[in-house]
């Protein structure tokens, strides 16, 4: 789940699923920040991709590059985490749609 805002006031939260590969034996949870170029929040929606990696035992770091049609971002994070390997990477294909189903419930300030 993700809590998104623009630079124009838009808001909306929005899932993402998706698959890929990881290479790593560790679990973790991070808590991260994501920068991007999109203009609205509503240019997140549909088809993406993430590739990044994570390392430490105990406290973790997290980062990734992303993207989607018209727009890239990183991410940076922090968490707890740690297994057999100190560290993991991992490239997903990614979906990402809006919690609201009507747009008009779309929390926006235009």
């Amino acid at each position: 789940m993700n809590v998104v805002i623009d630079s124009n006031g838009g808001f909306d939260v929005q899932r993402v699923v998706g698959g890929g590969s990881y290479a790593g034996a560790n679990v973790g949870y991070t808590v991260n920040l994501e920068i991007t170029n999109a203009d609205t929040v509503e240019q997140l929606t549909g088809p993406g991709y993430q590739v990044g990696g994570n390392a430490g035992q105990g406290f973790v770091f997290e980062g990734s590059a992303f993207g989607g049609s018209g727009y890239q971002g990183v991410s940076v994070g922090l968490g707890v985490g740690g297994g057999l390997t100190p560290g993991a990477g991992f490239g997903y294909y990614t979906h990402t749609s809006s919690f609201f189903s009507d747009t008009s419930i779309l929390c926006n300030a235009r």
